[in-house]
């Protein structure tokens, strides 16, 4: 069972040699590859293995989110972001309404942001299941 395991991820490194990304890029995918521990509602998990929790966060998708998966051809999870911004703005923009509350404004902050962090977070791994399982998600 062993061999087996190294024979998979043999051919994973491969394909990821042969990604026309760049050489950094493949580093994350390797990092993606050796450390995912699970998944938990589509957002990577990792055995951190001595490393720093930021090695695996994004700064770009940080700052770019939607924009960011757009540029990296991941239109479905930008999509699934832009809705998941829309949603959480108006549910508290409803409930505001309802009991007749203002919210502060950094609840709007806060909500905003939500996004930014999903997207830092997942990033690399979204692009490892793009590119090298050639996956096509949502989230």
């Amino acid at each position: 069972c062993g061999s087996m395991i190294s024979s998979d991820s043999n051919s994973i490194y491969e394909k990821i040699n042969a990604l026309d990304i760049s050489d950094k890029m493949k580093t994350k995918m390797r990092l993606v590859h050796d450390n995912l521990k699970k998944t938990k509602l589509g957002m990577p998990e990792y055995d951190m293995k001595g490393k720093s929790p930021i090695a695996f966060f994004s700064i770009w998708a940080f700052l770019f989110n939607i924009l960011y998966y757009l540029a990296k051809g991941m239109w479905r999870k930008a999509i699934s972001l832009l809705v998941l911004s829309c949603g959480l703005i108006f549910i508290f923009g409803c409930a505001e309404e309802l009991l007749g509350i203002v919210m502060p404004e950094y609840v709007y902050h806060i909500i905003t942001i939500i996004p930014a962090v999903i997207s830092m977070q997942s990033a690399y791994y979204d692009i490892y299941r793009s590119k090298v399982l050639e996956q096509k998600f949502w989230w």
